[in-house]
């Protein structure tokens, strides 16, 4: 019950600008009043849950004004009091990874809760829009996987957040906690499974929990609180645009509501007839692509749950505004930070493929990609893992999703964990230019090798700016470009573009891990103002 409190709070502060929003508030509150009392907990507190080790862990939940509240696990006994509002908060000391199923018990004035074979290790958090909401069932390879029993892994535990948008959805069943299985994977996201397979393995003893929180075709500034990103020019900008739109569109949403309670009556009753069909949203202030609405009902019930770290594959849904994305990135990684309660939380973040849109002219995923970087260029505790030829032209979902994961995974055991291997992709450090070629100095380079019989996918420009395909030859660790049509180049760039041809692909270190598109200009470019 915990999650429609949250709901109805955060909604109210991602919708304030919206004069018809008070409706969705008035119904959310009247459904966690019903409640309020009672003692409860987050919606992630259920049985099979894993707690992050060596972190402080933070239990939270709801009880009567005034109540002391008691949380018992492990060999902890910890208490608060719930506050005039009726929230508590308590936090247990750090502890070391357990694989034993152990319970952890709430205890109020009145009533208690309690959960079953809860584990201790280590717990990522995973959002974004849909090619991390892809679920396994629907990738290369996964009949083969489930037919084999491989879908069976001991010690990792999955809990995904529903869907929950506005109103019409805060009856969404929220499952819990699920070990791993064949039925609890088959829907799970498969970027995160594949992820969370690949540290299992690393981490053979040690309990994996992963939560997956995400929706198709968002953007990221839904997934960020409105306040604390009222600083962000770019989010207010898009909140502006929202507004505008939401108070032209409003009108059609009593009418998609009732379509929607009958599409969902229907359903229930599907067997009995054929499949109904969904009818379309309205853009409305309660659309999920409004500016603070998945922030308030898809992660605020998540936090602030103790992660040791944040998977993020998104920026598909940003394409438009890719510049700005930089900006709208490193605000939302703050934002999570504050609230997951650790200012230096790692964020892994999964650099776009290659996709089939825009046109050349228009090279948009390039500059997202760039965006990127840029961030994680600037924060040590951000970190992209580069995909180049890993996409697919045609369908913007690319079912390949094992590769993505597992190089997310060794980008963590390096990164995060410290294992002494070779973790990141090459990558640019700087560039010299000098009779007429560029000569590019790249970084994590061990083991640099060319496949195929030639280096592809790069420009080089000179004063003009015009970039024109040129050659490229591995000398001596460098890379050396050059093309008779530019005289003197000025800047060089690798892949840039928004379909990335696999072909083009040809430089790997000795991790297989490919050179990352990259530009070595600061030339205004698409999308920026």
């Amino acid at each position: 019950m915990m999650i429609r409190e949250i709901v109805a709070e955060k909604v109210e502060r991602a919708s304030r600008s919206f004069k018809q929003a008070g409706r969705l508030l008035y119904i959310l509150n009247l459904c966690a009043l019903g409640t309020f009392a009672e003692l409860s907990t987050g919606s992630l507190f259920t049985d099979n849950m894993v707690l992050q080790r060596d972190k402080p862990i933070i239990v939270w939940g709801t009880a009567e004004s005034g109540e002391k509240v008691t949380v018992q696990f492990a060999d902890q006994t910890k208490s608060g009091v719930a506050s005039a509002t009726g929230k508590w908060k308590i936090t247990l000391d750090p502890m070391p990874a357990s694989s034993k199923p152990r319970k952890l018990q709430v205890s109020g004035f009145k009533s208690q809760v309690s959960f079953a074979d809860v584990l201790v290790g280590e717990v990522w958090f995973a959002g974004g829009q849909s090619n991390m909401r892809w679920a396994l069932w629907n990738t290369d390879g996964a009949a083969e996987l489930f037919e084999s029993g491989g879908a069976e892994i001991d010690g990792l535990h999955l809990f995904a957040m529903s869907e929950i948008v506005n109103e019409l959805d805060a009856d969404l069943p929220i499952k819990g906690w699920q070990k791993c299985t064949k039925e609890s994977s088959t829907a799970f996201s498969a970027v995160t499974w594949y992820f969370g397979r690949a540290l299992k393995e690393r981490f053979k003893d040690v309990p994996v929990g992963l939560i997956m929180s995400a929706r198709g075709g968002t953007p990221a500034e839904a997934w960020m609180d409105s306040d604390f990103a009222a600083g962000c020019k770019p989010f207010t900008e898009y909140a502006a645009w929202c507004d505008a739109a939401y108070q032209e569109k409003y009108a059609g949403f009593d009418e998609y509501k009732a379509a929607y309670i009958q599409y969902k009556e229907d359903w229930k009753a599907f067997v009995h007839k054929k499949s109904p069909e969904k009818p379309v949203e309205p853009m409305g202030p309660y659309h999920a692509h409004r500016a603070g609405g998945l922030y308030g009902t898809m992660i605020a019930p998540i936090l602030p749950y103790s992660v040791r770290g944040v998977l993020w594959y998104q920026g598909e849904s940003n394409m438009w505004r890719a510049y700005d994305y930089r900006f709208v990135l490193k605000t939302l990684i703050g934002n999570w930070r504050r609230d997951f309660e650790d200012p230096s939380l790692p964020f892994l973040v999964v650099q776009l493929p290659g996709f089939g849109c825009g046109g050349a002219e228009h090279p948009i995923w390039a500059v997202v990609r760039d965006s990127q970087v840029t961030v994680a260029a600037g924060d040590a505790n951000v970190g992209t893992i580069p995909i180049p030829e890993l996409g697919d032209e045609k369908d913007i979902h690319p079912r390949n999703k094992r590769p993505v994961g597992e190089r997310i995974a060794r980008y963590a055991r390096g990164a995060v964990y410290g294992d002494n291997i070779q973790f990141a992709g090459p990558s640019f450090e700087s560039v010299e230019f000098a009779a007429g070629k560029a000569i590019v100095s790249l970084k994590d380079t061990k083991g640099l090798k060319q496949k195929g019989d030639a280096i592809r996918g790069f420009s080089i420009a000179g004063s003009d700016e015009l970039f024109v395909s040129a050659t490229a030859e591995l000398k001596k660790g460098k890379l050396v470009i050059s093309s008779p049509e530019v005289k003197e180049p000025v800047a060089v760039r690798y892949l840039w573009s928004n379909w990335i041809n696999p072909t083009d692909v040809t430089l790997f270190n000795g991790a297989g891990l490919p050179l990352a598109p990259f530009r070595s200009d600061d030339w205004k470019v698409v999308t920026q103002k």
